[in-house]
């Protein structure tokens, strides 16, 4: 059993990069601090002791446009704290896989954003990325009123896009299936190597989608 919610009640503080515990595959985004220009999505691949951390593009065989010498603004959810640092870029390197090197972050601002309980499950259900028509079949494996954990076999978005989920289940013997609009805040490749586990904030769009979830997030901690 976790906790989720994201909630303005925690400060933001400075923690150690370490203290994060990045996975390999975290879905990160990563902005130019001088210029404004848009956001591009990334992950994190890996820490180089603590002298250097290595970024690569979020999709496979796409290239990641970070300039030597610049100084980059990095954002992302790990599954706890929504975290931002900045760090320059050392190097770029385009084998055996493209990457760059940047420079470790020794402290990070980071926000404590779990709160509501999250149970374990194992609930079919489908996702339809934004301006897309064709849902995917997932697998949610935790689950709370305000947000979900769920199992993709292939990337649902960046850190940030739209995802629309759909939750089937059954209430007082009757079927329903919630569409409920969700943002990606993290991503992961599983260790396992199948897929990613997909972290979603859920923003329902009616009071009636919101007692829904908590029916939902109830009867799935009675089960």
């Amino acid at each position: 059993m976790t906790t989720d919610s994201q909630s303005p009640s925690h400060p933001t503080e400075a923690i150690s990069f370490k203290a994060l515990k990045l996975r390999a595959g975290l879905a990160l985004q990563v902005q130019a601090t001088d210029d404004g220009s848009r956001g591009q999505d990334a992950q994190f691949l890996a820490a180089v002791g603590q002298k250097c951390i290595m970024v690569g593009p979020f999709r496979t065989g796409e290239k990641i446009h970070l300039k030597v010498g610049v100084e980059y603004l990095i954002k992302g959810f790990n599954g706890q704290y929504d975290f931002s640092f900045n760090a320059k870029v050392v190097q770029n390197f385009e084998q055996p896989f493209a990457y760059a090197l940047m420079e470790y972050p020794t402290t990070v601002n980071a926000r404590l954003v779990r709160n509501a309980m999250r149970m374990k499950t194992s609930m079919p259900a489908s996702a339809t990325p934004a301006g897309q028509n064709q849902a995917l079949d997932i697998t949610v494996i935790d689950l709370s009123h305000s947000g979900a954990m769920v199992h993709s076999p292939t990337p649902l978005g960046g850190f940030g896009d739209v995802v629309n989920l759909a939750l089937p289940f059954v209430f007082e013997n009757e079927p329903i299936n919630l569409m409920i609009p969700s943002i990606i805040c993290h991503s992961y490749k599983r260790e396992d190597g199948v897929g990613l586990n997909v972290g979603l904030a859920f923003k329902p769009n009616s009071r009636n989608d919101k007692l829904m979830l908590h029916l939902l997030a109830v009867s799935t901690s009675d089960t």
